[in-house]
């Protein structure tokens, strides 16, 4: 989640907003191609805010279901 939370905000820096969706930052780079998936292999859940200058990444953590205490969640 650092890793992406470094890429995005690169991403902002050069394009003054977040993505609309996280498998932008994948781009063309093969080092990426898992970049969203978390530890337990699932795609993490973006959140954008409607004018693309905050966003919330979400872990599902271990048992792979949403607002469960081990969900691991960034805001920005």
């Amino acid at each position: 989640m650092f890793e992406i939370s470094e890429i995005l905000k690169l991403e902002k820096e050069q394009l003054n907003k977040y993505p609309k969706e996280l498998n932008h930052i994948i781009r063309n780079n093969p080092l990426r191609k898992n970049i969203t998936l978390d530890y337990w292999n699932t795609e993490f859940i973006y959140i954008i805010s409607k004018d693309s200058l905050n966003y919330t990444i979400i872990s599902l953590g271990k048992d792979s279901v949403l607002n469960t205490s081990d969900d691991i969640k960034i805001t920005n």
